[in-house]
């Protein structure tokens, strides 16, 4: 299947030519309400401070959030800068997720082969007798009218892990990634540029997204096949699936009415 993790425009990060740019920095936890990148309430929001591309005058930033809920360990950055980064290939992307998932600790075992997703991908390995799956997601594709040349706006990268395997990795990174709120709680954007959505593997009470006033079916939104069909509809309208794929899932959603 040609997927796409998302298309998205408007925050400006960006990335140095084909190689990620390498800078020391140091780290600070923020108000989760107030951070660049958030999730599901009960994690670490952390932001970094300002550093240079290499030797460049280029300088971003980087905000990320950790911790683990519920049994559901996440560790995910998103990488600012000014600008915009340009595309890169599969080969690099795959070397900048084992770089990253390299780090953890305790060390992670049984990596998988990476699988292509639009302009990043996602692998599966275990860590401390957990399940988990990294990714990289380039995010907001565009076409630059002065250079001629196609780039993304900002770059999520990270990993999260469960008690057991995942039945569907790439699904459950684009879970994650429609949970994650980009921008602060005033924003409400998701990675895809979208409300944030609530993450399937915790209650409506305890998402982001659950209004403090709402009850938990008003939170929870509409109905099972209603909202299986805008999700479907929205993986299809971001080429996350194609448009085989997304007649026969919805055949198949209203097939159980």
């Amino acid at each position: 299947m040609r997927a796409r993790f998302l298309l998205l425009a408007g925050f400006g990060l960006a990335f140095a030519g084909n190689a990620e740019a390498q800078a020391q920095t140091t780290w600070s936890d923020v108000r989760c309400e107030q951070a660049e990148l958030s999730f599901v309430p009960g994690f670490r929001c952390r932001q970094s401070s300002v550093y240079r591309y290499g030797d460049s005058s280029v300088t971003g930033h980087s905000a990320a959030v950790v911790g683990e809920v519920n049994g559901f360990l996440v560790n995910i950055t998103m990488l600012q800068k000014q600008g915009n980064f340009s595309l890169y290939s599969k080969t690099e992307s795959e070397a900048l997720v084992r770089k990253y998932i390299a780090g953890s600790q305790p060390p992670v075992s049984h990596v998988s082969a990476y699988r292509e997703a639009g302009n990043g991908g996602y692998l599966t390995f275990a860590k401390d007798n957990k399940a988990c799956v990294g990714f990289d997601a380039p995010v907001g594709k565009f076409h630059d009218p002065q250079t001629g040349r196609a780039g993304v706006s900002f770059i999520i990268r990270g990993y999260f892990c469960a008690d057991r395997a995942f039945a569907n990795p790439q699904q459950e990174a684009v879970n994650v990634m429609a949970s994650l709120r980009i921008g602060g709680a005033r924003q409400n954007k998701n990675a895809f540029g979208e409300p944030v959505r609530p993450h399937p593997r915790f209650p409506p009470a305890q998402n982001a997204t659950a209004p403090k006033h709402a009850t938990p079916a008003a939170a929870a939104g509409a109905s099972r096949t209603e909202a299986d069909l805008a999700a479907a509809k929205s993986l299809y309208e971001k080429n996350l699936i194609t448009r085989e794929e997304y007649d026969a899932r919805r055949k198949a959603i209203l097939s159980r009415l």
